[in-house]
């Protein structure tokens, strides 16, 4: 969506929340570290990178249950996953957004490592104590945001490009795999075109279809209660730095993990509350002076 540069970056969230459509999902470092300043209903921004100017939007994702089924692996949690990043809508790319991370050292998408059912050897039930496997899912680009996309429920509403490290956090079992051992990596990662709308698999998948409920005012900002995002028409790709030095692990965990799956037989759901902000509003709220376009 466009909007005019000699507006108020304080416009952005509001044509959101008045039903327009703004990108948002920016991944800008943010100073702005937890404040104790900020009110509860801003709380969720503090590691918005309010301090770049460009950044005119503040986006908090939180997920309330997750499946990623890769291969083998069926990976279910309901522990918060989160996304937070700022947005800016530079003219120069025709007004759409582009994400901004945080600039204090926080990470753009956080997550307690996920329990992989029948653990390192694959084997229901027994993937317990020290047989016991975890992965935890990082982003390997900036994501990607569109609000046109979200509301309409047609295309891509946030694209997450992601890897997910496979280890145990509680004993030294999986020591083996060095430190560096995921499914995916930076050049070839997970990637997922998450959508509200319905999908369009190859087979064997079938379409699954998400969902988006109305937003609700929150302040200068919108939330959006639960999102139901999906993809079922990604690939998912082997094993990566698994077994030091030269990777000499790879192929176990691939046979394991039933990976690499080509396209049609790999599931992501994410029902998640969305919300975001004019980054004005948290500005002023830690005493800063307000930017404006």
């Amino acid at each position: 969506m466009k909007f005019s540069t000699s507006r108020p970056r304080r416009l952005a969230a509001g044509v959101v929340a008045m039903g327009g459509a703004v990108g948002l999902l920016g991944l800008a470092p943010g100073t702005a570290t937890a404040d104790p300043t900020l009110p509860p209903n801003l709380a969720k921004y503090a590691n918005c990178p309010i301090d770049n100017p460009e950044v005119a939007s503040c986006l908090y994702i939180e997920t309330y249950n997750t499946q990623l089924k890769v291969g083998k692996f069926d990976l279910r949690t309901t522990k918060p996953i989160t996304i937070e990043v700022g947005v800016k809508y530079p003219e120069s790319n025709n007004y759409e957004p582009i994400t901004v991370a945080p600039t204090n050292g926080h990470k753009v998408l956080t997550s307690a490592p996920i329990e992989v059912p029948g653990g390192v050897l694959g084997i229901p039930g027994a993937g317990i104590g020290p047989l016991a496997a975890y992965v935890t899912p990082e982003v390997t680009a900036l994501p990607t945001i569109s609000i046109d996309n979200l509301l309409s429920r047609q295309g891509t509403a946030f694209g997450l490009k992601v890897k997910a490290k496979v280890h145990n956090p509680f004993t030294d079992v999986l020591s083996i795999l060095g430190p560096g051992c995921y499914i995916g990596s930076n050049s070839s990662p997970i990637a997922l075109n998450l959508t509200t709308g319905t999908t369009a698999p190859p087979a064997p998948n079938r379409p699954i279809t998400g969902a988006i409920a109305p937003g609700t005012a929150e302040g200068a900002g919108i939330k959006f209660d639960d999102v139901k995002a999906v993809d079922n028409a990604f690939a998912a790709p082997g094993a990566s730095g698994c077994g030091t030095p030269f990777g000499w692990l790879n192929p176990t965990v691939n046979l394991i993990a039933g990976i690499p799956k080509a396209a049609g037989n790999n599931t992501a759901v994410l029902d998640a509350d969305v919300s975001i902000t004019d980054a004005n509003e948290v500005r002023e709220a830690l005493g800063l002076d307000p930017v404006y376009q």
